[in-house]
């Protein structure tokens, strides 16, 4: 296992995602992947990598929601 602090090259992103270069500095511009610049060159810490791959959470069914939650999503769908 990798230890969260450690840096993936774009490269090596693009690697494990079986994508192109291309794409990994695309969703880096797009901001959908933290990466820091070093010199010319971009770093993925792993943890940023990971997030990036995991997908985000399934929603609650609607039984399990509050009233306060259907409250709060009713009113924010009445300002769109």
């Amino acid at each position: 296992m990798e230890d969260e602090d450690d840096l993936l090259t774009v490269a090596e992103v693009a690697e494990r995602l079986r994508v192109t270069a291309k794409t990994v500095y695309s969703y880096i511009r797009a901001g959908r992947l933290p990466a820091a610049r070093l010199g010319r060159n971009y770093r993925v810490r792993w943890a940023d990598y990971r997030a990036f791959i995991t997908p985000p959470p399934a929603p609650l069914p609607r039984s399990a929601r509050s009233q306060k939650e259907r409250i709060a999503e009713l009113m924010r769908r009445s300002h769109l």
